[in-house]
Parts: C-alpha cells; structure tokens; sequence
C-alpha cells in the first residue's frame, strides 16, 4: 500500500511544482498536436483530382491533352501522382 508523506512547503513552492510539471506535460501534448501527420495519398483517381483541383472531369481531361497533368494508367483505371499535382500548382502560382 502507498504511503502518504508530507514535506514542508509553503504555498507558492507548491503552486511553483504543481505549475512546472503541468507546463511540461502540456508542452509535449503540444508537440505531438502541434505538427499533424497526415498522410497524403501517392496517387488520386480521376474524380478525386477533379475535386482536389476544384474543376470538372472534362476540364481534367482538358489538362491532360494540353500536357498539364500526366495521367497514369493502371488497369482500365486512371490515376494522378499527388507529388506531381502540387507540382503544377506551385509551377502556376508561381508564375
């Protein structure tokens, strides 16, 4: 069983410690919220890339034609790389 020990301290030293581990423990609580790990996906389908880049489905096969985007195929399926889409967002903005 615990044993309760009572040491001599005067108010202010108490609310000195009891501040001091509370500052540490939020202070690390902090750091893992303060950087969020949010996966982001290798590759986005044709709809998702639509709506990331908020235009239609014609408009990205738009952008694929004039060589904006490259698109990749898997299957029947088509898919665009995340990395290469923040690619030719930062190339535009930048521009």
């Amino acid at each position: 069983m615990s044993q309760i020990q009572f040491i001599q301290v005067s108010p202010s030293e108490l609310t000195e410690m009891i501040r001091s581990a509370v500052n540490s423990d939020l202070q690390k609580v902090l750091q893992e919220f303060s950087a969020p790990k949010k996966e982001e996906p290798e590759f986005l389908s044709r709809r998702d890339t639509a709506a990331f880049l908020q235009i239609s489905l014609p408009g990205l096969h738009d952008w694929c034609k004039r060589g904006i985007l490259k698109p990749r195929k898997i299957g029947n399926r088509t898919f665009f790389k995340y990395s290469d889409i923040l690619q030719v967002l930062n190339e535009s903005s930048a521009a």
